[in-house]
């Protein structure tokens, strides 16, 4: 068993979510913000402090030293909770474009932010990248394959490519946000459907939710594209956008719960496990 696969299943075990073929997430205390951390970058820190190469690592070495080196570098955030579904083939680079986007963005709306193709090249160039029009295609077409992005055509062109930008597509903050925030969309789907399920008629004004709660447009925005998506509320209508007191835009001024929502915080059923984040 190679050295990078030991220590990803030794993260495993001491309650580090490995999500993607090298990567984790973790806590930071020093920053407050989730980070992402390289396997090969732990690696590095471990070898580093015991002047060895990383083949010399070997595994009951290995796991005594992340269990160590986990406690120096972070403090665990939800370990218990699945973090992804992605299987990208280009998860390295896929992952740049997706936090970029998740983090740029100000209201968690469709095409907020859209990204110019001639940026991301340099971004992966910049990373190590050898070909980067080449990974940028094949980057995109994975995060279009599984409607996380729309191709746009804002910005310079870039040969090789048929489109000068991405943005978000209306699912790509409630499926990417468990990421990047320290928030889950699942989780606050939940708290708003027992909030609203007291209301009249099972309707609330979606500035007042959010009041409610405290969120963030961001976050609001977020919460209400993943009840859509899964059939929690009524259709929203977005055309205008809602725009907020104080500025911002909401998808829609109100929200209606369906039936379906009942099923989603019953006791007699998983806490929409059945459902598709």
């Amino acid at each position: 068993m190679d050295v990078q696969r030991q220590l990803a299943l030794s993260l495993i075990e001491v309650g580090i979510p490995v999500f993607g073929p090298s990567l984790v997430r973790i806590y930071s205390e020093r920053s407050n913000e989730v980070e992402h951390r390289r396997i090969d970058d732990i690696l590095d820190y471990l070898c580093e402090g015991l002047n060895k190469q990383k083949m010399m690592l070997q595994p009951p070495v290995l796991e005594s030293l992340v269990r160590e080196t986990i406690k120096k570098l972070c403090t665990l955030e939800n370990p218990q909770e699945p973090i992804s579904e992605f299987s990208f083939r280009k998860w390295d680079y896929v992952i740049e474009i997706v936090k970029k986007m998740n983090l740029g963005s100000r209201e968690g709306l469709r095409h907020d932010p859209d990204l110019e193709c001639c940026e991301l090249v340099d971004l992966f160039r910049s990373i190590g990248a050898k070909e980067p029009k080449k990974l940028l295609k094949m980057s995109v077409y994975e995060l279009v394959e599984q409607d996380l992005v729309e191709k746009l055509h804002f910005g310079k062109d870039v040969e090789g490519l048929d489109y000068t930008s991405i943005g978000p597509s209306d699912s790509f903050f409630f499926k990417t946000d468990l990421l990047f925030q320290n928030w889950s969309p699942q989780k606050d789907a939940q708290e708003a459907i027992r909030l609203v399920s007291q209301e009249k008629n099972g309707t609330i004004l979606c500035e007042s939710l959010m009041n409610k709660f405290h969120w963030s447009i961001r976050r609001m925005n977020s919460v209400l594209k993943f009840m859509e998506h899964n059939g929690l509320i009524d259709t929203l209508d977005s055309s205008p956008y809602s725009q907020v007191v104080g500025g911002g835009y909401l998808w829609d001024d109100w929200l209606t719960l369906t039936d379906k929502s009942d099923f989603f915080i019953s006791e007699d059923e998983a806490d929409g496990d059945s459902l598709h984040q």
